[in-house]
């Protein structure tokens, strides 16, 4: 794990950009980057800080820089790590149908699972004797989204 955890790291794109130690990965401190990932060290870990990069924003129409957070290499290669042993059991564990930031989800699947769920009617509570599964929903060309940004803010509490 450790091994795929440094490879997958070094074979990112940003594998070249240094946090704030100035360390890049490249293939001659690979096994030390390997060897920093012990057992040992994880009980032992402890984030460096992040060095920041104001990068311009990609809407259009914006001229306004943000900020880029990036880790060092060792913290990038422990996140991945992380990441490794943990994905698994997050992943046995969710819902079926969430699909917002999950490895190998997208929001086009998530429509075509809603018109699935929308497709057929279902039974009632007493299904009659000439009840049949009727399809009472076809695609649309509309969806919908809403922005809840501060919603809870506003929302009582009480």
């Amino acid at each position: 794990m450790r091994i795929s955890a440094v490879e997958a790291v070094y074979r990112s794109r940003g594998n070249r950009s240094p946090g704030v130690d100035g360390v890049v990965l490249v293939r001659e401190n690979l096994l030390n980057q390997v060897n920093a990932l012990s057992f040992n060290q994880l009980f032992k870990y402890q984030a460096s800080p992040i060095r920041r990069v104001l990068i311009p924003q990609r809407k259009a129409g914006k001229t306004e820089l943000r900020p880029l957070g990036i880790p060092t290499i060792s913290d990038r290669c422990m996140q991945t790590l992380f990441v490794q042993l943990l994905d698994p059991i997050v992943e046995a564990a969710s819902d079926d149908f969430s699909y917002g930031f999950r490895k190998g989800r997208n929001a086009h699947q998530a429509i075509g699972d809603l018109s699935n769920h929308l497709r057929i009617k279902p039974q009632p509570k007493r299904p009659r004797k000439d009840y049949q599964r009727r399809r009472y929903f076809s695609h649309t060309k509309y969806v919908y989204s809403l922005d809840i940004k501060g919603f809870f803010d506003n929302v009582s509490h009480d």
